[in-house]
């Protein structure tokens, strides 16, 4: 098996985990391993060093990304009144 193959598994494994979670964990994890994928498909090489800067890049900003696209409104609301009044 190639390099990118392998990257492809991995990539669709923490998909499958993110659809089953449903927390944006494995979102942008999932999309840095798909990008490695492509970059690994693309020069046909395995390179450690590169892969994982990739992979590391990318996948903070899809994390990042992910969280300010699918944030839910009550997550960004604050108390307008003392919550000790009553």
């Amino acid at each position: 098996m190639e390099a990118y193959q392998i990257a492809f598994i991995v990539a669709f494994v923490l998909g499958i985990a993110e659809l089953m979670t449903g927390a944006f964990i494995f979102l942008g994890m999932a999309i840095g391993a798909l990008v490695v994928a492509i970059l690994q498909w693309v020069t046909m090489s395995f390179n450690v060093n590169r892969d994982l800067v990739t992979f590391a890049v990318v996948s903070t900003v899809a994390f990042v990304a992910s969280r300010k696209i699918f944030a839910k409104s009550a997550d960004l609301t604050e108390a307008k009144d003392d919550v000790n009044q009553y």
